[in-house]
């Protein structure tokens, strides 16, 4: 319903106002209305109603995120990004778009394009654009960046975005939960830099109510972690997880190259 409504505002506003209009006509043959009520109840109406009708994109939106996270499919996050993009009218949630769009694309593998969205976006470019907003998009442009190698790059845009969520005047609780989020770029550039303890150490901090797509990564990295101590057999087992719940997800593909790598190598030395 609430994707019909996306899709189709105007026939949706108009069926709104029809709605709530037809009670308050009939109301009308009974009891005389002043003119100043039409008009009054004219205005609520349609700003209630173009307020649902606005709202529905931004719903439909975070139930395609949270789809994601829990099914692991993004797909369907890149067909509703693609979807609202054709007819946005707001520059700040079209930023939110152009970013969740990236985040699918990232997770099917087309990294140059998630690249090329990302670095052309100038994300300080509308003063309604919210903290929240710049704080995923600099944790996915981390990300992009240590995909193509460039930590460097990685490190200084990790280290203003863990600037910007130590600047935000929010409850601890709140920054902690943003904290976490750059949680597992952090382990990967820690890993980058054969810092293995420290690495394993963060990422075993993160808390169980992580998504499925987090859960995801965060196997991906301990496989990497163990590759990296030339103990195949454990990360096989977090790679086996990898390609088990990944569903969509081009992580499932990198899990069995990696996979078939390392029976390879264990096959070779037996």
């Amino acid at each position: 319903m609430n994707k019909w409504v996306s899709q189709n505002k105007i026939i949706a506003l108009a069926l709104y106002n029809m709605i709530c209009w037809t009670p308050f006509i009939l109301l009308s043959l009974t009891i005389e209305m002043r003119l100043i009520t039409w008009i009054a109840f004219g205005i609520f109406i349609f700003l209630i109603s173009l307020l649902f009708v606005s709202s529905t994109d931004r719903y439909v939106m975070n139930k395609a995120v949270k789809q994601m996270n829990e099914q692991c499919d993004p797909y369907i996050l890149l067909e509703n990004a693609e979807q609202q993009l054709q007819r946005v009218k707001s520059k700040s949630y079209e930023k939110l778009l152009l970013i969740n769009k990236a985040v699918a694309l990232r997770d099917i593998g087309q990294f140059d394009e998630v690249f090329s969205i990302l670095s052309s976006m100038n994300i300080d470019q509308y003063s309604t654009t919210l903290p929240l907003t710049k704080i995923v998009y600099y944790n996915n442009l981390v990300d992009i960046l240590i995909i193509r190698g460039d930590f460097f790059q990685a490190k200084i845009w990790h280290a203003k975005m863990m600037q910007m969520i130590n600047d935000m005047k929010v409850k601890e609780k709140q920054k902690h939960q943003l904290t976490e989020i750059s949680t597992l770029n952090q382990a990967e550039l820690l890993l980058a830099d054969n810092q293995l303890d420290e690495a394993e150490n963060l990422i075993n901090k993160l808390s169980e109510q992580i998504t499925n797509r987090q859960r995801i990564s965060k196997c991906m990295l301990l496989a990497k972690l163990y590759i990296k101590r030339n103990m195949p057999n454990d990360a096989k087992q977090y790679l086996q997880f990898v390609i088990d719940y990944g569903n969509r997800l081009y992580d499932v593909i990198q899990a069995k190259e990696l996979l078939d790598t390392l029976s390879g190598g264990i096959e070779k030395s037996g």
